[in-house]
């Protein structure tokens, strides 16, 4: 009942509302007055400021976004470095003065011709290289090396043919330096797809030089080279050791010889029988009874092993009396022969019983030069140490050292690959069918990514000082605008402010130049000047001095007078100084007051190396970074 009177209660109510609007009533919605549309010009100027507001939003978005990516990647390019920064920190604080430490600088050649062309006033042209094949701003590029000998627990990156024997050792040779790409040759069995244990990597033919700009060369754009890190393992050899009865590898028998240590093989491993490639290629005489035959090389990338030592490398550097290689002009003697390492016999006839500075290989005997040039002693002594601590580079790198040489056809740098290049053809390949030849190619497959350190590093610049600064007082004479207190750094010549153009770190780094005489000096740069003087001890208790000529440093006839802008420029630092006499007054004795109190003096060598390196993000070759790096080398003894 209570809903039907709802529903009559309801009804009247709707009904006169309806009859209102069926008799033409007025509705209060009819009573408003009509709404104004927008027009055009509102509507574009509506949409315009939506479009503008739209673009600044994304423009901030962009700019963020492109601010994250910047940022991370700057983070992981900083995080690599550091790594790198690390590594070489571990590998220059175990550094020893038992062997010799070499800095060589360069510049990459664009047009292959072994000479550095500068680029014009507006740093165009000239051998600039590259970035990638978009650069539109190349600029020169440095590519130097650094070797010398650490101390440690070191072992061959080789595949080990059996695990039973791996190469280890205390002691090794450790290389920096920019390595070589080979074009590939699509031969199945080439160099390429095949490497061979003695190959130099130094074709000219090949146009592969590091940044030459010909089409097809793997090394053309400096965002595709990489830094090796060549740890060569100072593994003497066990020639008289054989290896334990019933050895078996690979079916090969150790009691037929061809497992025992040789000159160029150390634990079943191809080795090289010393660090000097002079000596490498003669060296062994008959270089078989091995399970590879040959004379290993370490430009080949596939050897990291040497069957010599600290005390055979320094005895060949201070005492040979032969060159390595050629005789360089200007100088007298004769190449080091297959003589080289004969004994000492009582045959009169034997080329290493002659006296003093006329045999044919070391006499255990060190001589001294005093750069005078009476012919009081044999002024090629230095110059023949240098020539062996060149000849200890991996590869034929210093071939267009002289400025004056047209000779190209050396520039070799290690070979490397970025990765395996025939690594699944070697497992594949029906034509190899011995177990023992196939696994000896897999190792040289791997080896050849095996020194790999930085890949994408566009530059490397090493750098040294002994520890000396710019002198603080504007008003000396040898004062440096703007430097002063500053370390003074030595090597290829590099301005802060610019010239050579693109070769400075930063606005404020300091300079380095190959000598140490300030610019303010009244006679800079003379060929004999001193680069710097060590204390040395007398025998009445007080101190003098031994100046250190720069031809020890630099060698011979290196002075401004022949140094072009971007001419290679090698540091040499040996074991002792062959140009100190501690006979000050000459009289053939050493008690008087006035004589050193030692009878040798330690060849200098740096307090500090600087390194630059630059990096192409991996993601994006087109961006650069540089980074800068000082280490302190360890203070050690006099050797």
């Amino acid at each position: 009942m209570r809903t039907g009177m709802n529903r009559r209660f309801l009804a009247p109510c709707r009904r006169p509302w309806l009859g209102m609007i069926a008799e033409g009533g007025t509705d209060r919605s009819e009573r408003r007055p009509a709404a104004r549309a927008f027009t055009l010009i509102e509507m574009l100027v509506a949409v315009g400021a939506v479009a503008l507001v739209g673009v600044a939003i994304a423009t901030v978005f962009e700019a963020v976004g492109k601010t994250v990516g910047v940022g991370k990647r700057m983070g992981t390019l900083n995080s690599y470095a550091n790594l790198i920064q690390q590594q070489m920190e571990r590998d220059f604080s175990s550094i020893t003065r038992q062997g010799f430490l070499v800095i060589r600088n360069e510049m990459a050649d664009a047009d292959g011709d072994g000479v550095y062309d500068p680029p014009n006033a507006a740093g165009i042209g000239g051998d600039s290289i590259p970035l990638t094949a978009d650069d539109l701003t190349p600029r020169p590029r440095r590519i130097d090396e650094i070797m010398f000998f650490s101390k440690g627990d070191f072992a061959t990156a080789r595949e080990a043919l059996d695990p039973r024997f791996v190469v280890r050792s205390d002691a090794a040779s450790i290389y920096y330096g920019m390595g070589k790409r080979r074009r590939s040759d699509a031969i199945p069995t080439g160099e390429y797809l095949r490497p061979t244990l003695n190959h130099t990597n130094s074709e000219q033919t090949l146009d592969s030089w590091l940044g030459q700009q010909v089409a097809g060369n793997p090394n053309r754009f400096a965002s595709d080279w990489t830094l090796l890190r060549l740890v060569r393992v100072l593994a003497p050899s066990r020639s008289t050791v054989a290896m334990p009865p019933g050895t078996v590898v690979f079916g090969v028998n150790g009691n037929s010889g061809v497992l025992n240590d040789r000159d160029n093989q150390s634990s079943l491993q191809p080795a090289a029988a010393g660090l000097f490639r002079a000596l490498n290629a003669q060296f062994p005489l008959v270089p078989t009874g091995v399970l590879r035959p040959g004379r290993p090389a370490f430009a080949s990338g596939i050897v990291d092993v040497t069957t010599t030592s600290l005390e055979e490398a320094r005895l060949i550097v201070t005492t040979a009396d032969t060159w390595p290689g050629g005789v360089p002009s200007g100088f007298s003697g004769q190449p080091a022969g297959p003589q080289f390492f004969d004994p000492v016999t009582a045959d009169v006839s034997d080329p290493n019983s002659k006296p003093d500075g006329q045999n044919a290989g070391v006499d255990g005997k060190s001589r001294w030069t005093d750069f005078t040039g009476n012919g009081a002693s044999d002024e090629s002594i230095v110059a023949r140490m240098q020539a062996w601590m060149t000849d200890a580079w991996p590869a034929w790198s210093s071939a267009c050292d002289d400025p004056a040489s047209v000779n190209t056809s050396g520039r070799a740098r290690v070979r490397y690959e970025p990765e395996p290049p025939n690594y699944l053809g070697v497992l594949a390949d029906p034509n190899i069918t011995s177990d023992l030849v196939r696994a000896e190619f897999r190792a040289d497959q791997l080896m050849l990514s095996s020194s790999n350190f930085v890949p994408r590093c566009t530059e490397f610049m090493v750098e040294w000082s002994f520890g000396r600064t710019y002198p603080s007082e504007t008003l000396s004479p040898n004062s440096y605008a703007g430097h002063e207190g500053q370390i003074i750094w030595h090597g290829m010549e590099r301005l802060a402010d610019g010239r050579p153009p693109s070769q400075v770190f930063t606005g404020t780094d300091s300079v380095a130049r190959p000598f140490v005489n300030y610019p303010g000096a009244a006679a800079p740069w003379k060929p004999g000047a001193a680069m710097w003087s060590q204390r040395m001890r007398l025998n009445d208790g007080s101190y003098g001095v031994w100046p250190v000529n720069q031809r020890l440093i630099h060698g011979q006839g290196i002075n401004p007078a022949n140094i072009n802008p971007g001419d290679p420029l090698t540091s040499y630092f040996g074991f002792t100084d062959p140009t100190f006499n501690p006979d000050k007054n000459n009289d053939g004795r050493l008690d008087s007051p006035g004589d050193a109190a030692a009878p040798t003096i330690p060849w200098p060598w740096p307090k500090l190396i600087r390194v630059t390196i630059g990096l192409a993000d991996p993601n994006d070759p087109t961006f650069e970074q540089r980074y800068q790096f000082v280490f302190t080398l360890p203070e050690q003894p006099a050797p």
